[in-house]
C-alpha cells in the first residue's frame, strides 16, 4: 500500500474505531485485507483505500473496520474479576436490589459473546430461590458485526469451549453438535447482543448496574480512553460498578470515579457524584432468570 493511502487509513480507523494503527503494522493490514480483496473483486490494498475515500460509510468500509478489530476473548477470561463478581459485587446487588429485583449488566466489548455468556452462567450458579422473579438484563455490544452475529448464534468450536470453560459448565449449559457446541436456550435467552461503536457520541443502552469494558481501551490513545470512560460513567447507576482491564489505570484521571479498595480494575462513582439520569432500567429489559 502506498504511504499516503496508509496514512489515510490510519486516520480513518482511529476515527471510526479508536484503534491507533501504528506505522509498523502494515504487515497486519496486508494479511487481513486478503478477504476484502476477494469479496469485492479488487486487485490491491490501494484500491481499498480509494473505495473508502469514495464511500466512507459503505459496506466495504465497515468490513475493513471489522477485519482490523482484534477479537481475542475466551470464557471466564481473567478469573480474578469473575471471582470479584461472584464473591463481592453480585451478592451486594442481590441484597440491595431485593425489593426492586432488577439488575442490568453491560459487556461493552463483547466480541463473540464468551464474556456475556460467562456472566449469564455465573448468575445461573446462584440459588434460583434467591433470584426467582428477578428481571435480569445482560447486554453485549461490539463494533464488529461479524462477532455480534457469532455471539447471537452461540455456537463455538471445541477449541473455544476448552479455553477457560469448566467441564461442568460445558456439560450443563451446552449441547454438542458434531464438532461444535451450542449454548442452550436458558443461557442464550438471558443475553441481548447488538452492534455498537464506543466512538459514538452517546450509548443507547440505558442505565446499568455493572459495566465491563476490558481488553479494548488498550488500543486507544489516552485522550480517547478518558473520553470513553467518561461516557461509560454516565451509564452507571449511582451505586454501579465499572470494571476495566488491568492496564486501564487512566480511569484514575476521570472525575467522579473512585477505585475500589483492593482491586485495581474496579471503579465506583464517588459518593458525592451521582448520576442525574434516574432511568436505571430501559423499557426493553425483559430477560428474566428462569427456574431451569
Amino acid at each position: 500500500m502506498k504511504e499516503h493511502n496508509y496514512t489515510f487509513l490510519q486516520k480513518y480507523i482511529k476515527q471510526e474505531s479508536g484503534i491507533v494503527l501504528q506505522t509498523d503494522k502494515m504487515y497486519l493490514v496486508n494479511s487481513r485485507f486478503s478477504k476484502i480483496l476477494t469479496k469485492y473483486d479488487l486487485e490491491s490494498n490501494d484500491q481499498i483505500a480509494e473505495r473508502i475515500r469514495f464511500e466512507p460509510r459503505g459496506e466495504l468500509a465497515k468490513d475493513v473496520v471489522d477485519v482490523l478489530t482484534t477479537n481475542e476473548t475466551s470464557f471466564y477470561r481473567d478469573a480474578s474479576y469473575f471471582n470479584e463478581l461472584k464473591n463481592s459485587i453480585l451478592p451486594q446487588f442481590i441484597e440491595k436490589r431485593k425489593r426492586l429485583k432488577s439488575l442490568r449488566i453491560w459487556s461493552a466489548a463483547a466480541s463473540s459473546g464468551q464474556e456475556a455468556y460467562s456472566i449469564a452462567m455465573l448468575l445461573k450458579s446462584f440459588e434460583y430461590t434467591i433470584l426467582k422473579g428477578w428481571k435480569i438484563s445482560i447486554i453485549g455490544t461490539d463494533l464488529s458485526r461479524a462477532m455480534i452475529e457469532k455471539a447471537k448464534n452461540g455456537v463455538y468450536s471445541q477449541f473455544e469451549v476448552q479455553r477457560g470453560l469448566p467441564i461442568d459448565m460445558l456439560l450443563k449449559h451446552f449441547e454438542q453438535e458434531g464438532s461444535e457446541w451450542r449454548i442452550k436456550e436458558h443461557i442464550r435467552n438471558m443475553v441481548e447482543f447488538y452492534p455498537m461503536n464506543l466512538m459514538d457520541a452517546s450509548y443507547s443502552v440505558g442505565m446499568c448496574d455493572i459495566i465491563i469494558c476490558k481488553n479494548v481501551l488498550i488500543y486507544f490513545n489516552e485522550e480517547l480512553k478518558i473520553n470513553t470512560i467518561h461516557k461509560l460513567k454516565k451509564k452507571l447507576s449511582s451505586d454501579g460498578y465499572l470494571i476495566l482491564g488491568s492496564t486501564d489505570m487512566v480511569a484514575n484521571k476521570v472525575t467522579g470515579l473512585q477505585q475500589v479498595e483492593g482491586n485495581m480494575n474496579v471503579y465506583r462513582i464517588c459518593d458525592d457524584v451521582l448520576n442525574t439520569d434516574q432511568n436505571f432500567y430501559s423499557k426493553n429489559s425483559k430477560v428474566q432468570i428462569s427456574s431451569h
